[in-house]
C-alpha cells in the first residue's frame, strides 16, 4: 500500500483531514481500541509486556485482548508508525507557552507528525517537518476577542493509497455540536476548544493521537461553584469526546511554582490516559514524558461487553509487580 506524506488540515479552532495510509497493524471495525502506556518504577518505558501480561475489563467484566501491538515511534520506518501530536497554546499565559511548544517540537524525527494552533483561532497544517513546526509557533498570536467563528465547508479530499478511509470531508465547525462562543470565561472556551479538536482529529487513521494543552490548568478546576454555574458539564462534555475520538490530552502548565490548583487538572488528563504538569518551573520532564507517551505504547483492541450508547469505564491493567500502565478509563 503506499504511504503519502501528506500534510494534515487543522482550521479554527483546529481541525483535521489526513490521506495518511492506514497503520499496518488492523482490527475488527467493532473493536474498541486502547493505547496503553507501560513504565518501569523510573518511568521508562516497558517494552517486555505480552499480550497475557494485560487484563481488561469493561463495566467491571472481564474482556479479552483479541489484538495487540507494540509500538515504538523512535524506530518508526514510516508515518503511519510515527507519532501524532497537535499542540494548543494558550498565549496569554506568555512566552513560556511558546518555549515549551519549541521544546516538543525539537523532539521530532522525520516519522513525526505535528500541528500547532493559538487558543482562539488561527489556521495551519500539520507536517513532518520540524522546521514548520517552528514556524507555526513562531506566527501565532493572541486572538484580540478570543473569538471563535465557524469555517466554511471544506470539499470532499481523494484518499488513494487508503481505500478504506473513503472520502474525508469536513463540514462547518458549528455541525460538530458544544461551539465557543463569542463571550464566558476562559475556561468555557478551553474546554469547549478541545472538545471540538477532539472531534476534528477523530478520522486521523493512526493509533495514537495526542493533544497537549499548554496554558492554565485553572480552566480544569472542578469546585462547588463550577458545579453551580454549570461547567462542570462542559468539563464532561470535553473529557467525554476525548474518549469517544481516542484523543489522549497532556496538560502543560507553563505559570510556574506557585501556579494553578491542579486536582481537576490531574483527574481530567488521567481519564484520557494522559498526564497534567502543573507547579513547575522546568519543563524538560514534562516535555520528555509527554513525547515518550506518545510514541512508546501498546495498542490493545478488544470486544465491548455492551453496545449500548453511554459512558463505560476501562481498566486495564499488568500482571506484572514492577511496572505500572496508564490508559484511558472510559469509552463512550
Amino acid at each position: 500500500m503506499a504511504r503519502l506524506r501528506t500534510s494534515a488540515l487543522l482550521v479554527l479552532p483546529l481541525a483535521v483531514i489526513t490521506l495518511r495510509a492506514q497503520p499496518q497493524f488492523k482490527t475488527q471495525t467493532d473493536l474498541i481500541e486502547v493505547p496503553a502506556v507501560v513504565e518501569d518504577a523510573q518511568g521508562r518505558p516497558v517494552f517486555t509486556v505480552g499480550r497475557d501480561d494485560f487484563e481488561i475489563r469493561e463495566d467491571g467484566r472481564p474482556v479479552s485482548v483479541a489484538t495487540f501491538a507494540s509500538i515504538d515511534s523512535d524506530a518508526a520506518a514510516a508515518t503511519s508508525d510515527g507519532r501524532f501530536v497537535v499542540l494548543l497554546l494558550d498565549l496569554r499565559a506568555g512566552p513560556t507557552a511558546k518555549k515549551v511548544a519549541k521544546m516538543i517540537a525539537g523532539r521530532m524525527t522525520e516519522y513525526d507528525e505535528l500541528g500547532a494552533v493559538a487558543l482562539g483561532g488561527g489556521t495551519n497544517r500539520t507536517t513532518i517537518s520540524k522546521a514548520g513546526v517552528d514556524t507555526q509557533i513562531d506566527k501565532l498570536r493572541v486572538s484580540p476577542t478570543m473569538r471563535a467563528v465557524a469555517v466554511p465547508s471544506i470539499g470532499a479530499m481523494p484518499s488513494e493509497g487508503c481505500a478504506e478511509c473513503g472520502n474525508l470531508q469536513l463540514g462547518p465547525m458549528s455541525q460538530y455540536g458544544p461551539f465557543p462562543g463569542n463571550s464566558g470565561p476562559s475556561w468555557s472556551l478551553i474546554l469547549d476548544t478541545i472538545s471540538d479538536l477532539s472531534h476534528q482529529i477523530r478520522k486521523v487513521p493512526h493509533r495514537h493521537k495526542t493533544l497537549v494543552f499548554i496554558g492554565s490548568a485553572a480552566a480544569f478546576g472542578l469546585t462547588p461553584e463550577n458545579v453551580m454555574d454549570g461547567s462542570s458539564g462542559q468539563w464532561f462534555d470535553a473529557l467525554r469526546n476525548a474518549s469517544r475520538n481516542d484523543v489522549t490530552v497532556d496538560i502543560i502548565d507553563p505559570s510556574g511554582l506557585g501556579g494553578s490548583h491542579d486536582d481537576g487538572a490531574q483527574a481530567f488528563a488521567a481519564e484520557t490516559g494522559g498526564r497534567a504538569f502543573v507547579n513547575v518551573n522546568t519543563f524538560d520532564d514534562a516535555v520528555d514524558r509527554v513525547w515518550q507517551d506518545a510514541g512508546h505504547y501498546y495498542l490493545l483492541g478488544y470486544e465491548p461487553v455492551s453496545k449500548a450508547k453511554g459512558r463505560h469505564s476501562i481498566d486495564v491493567r499488568v500482571k506484572r509487580p514492577d511496572v505500572t500502565v496508564r490508559a484511558r478509563k472510559t469509552r463512550a
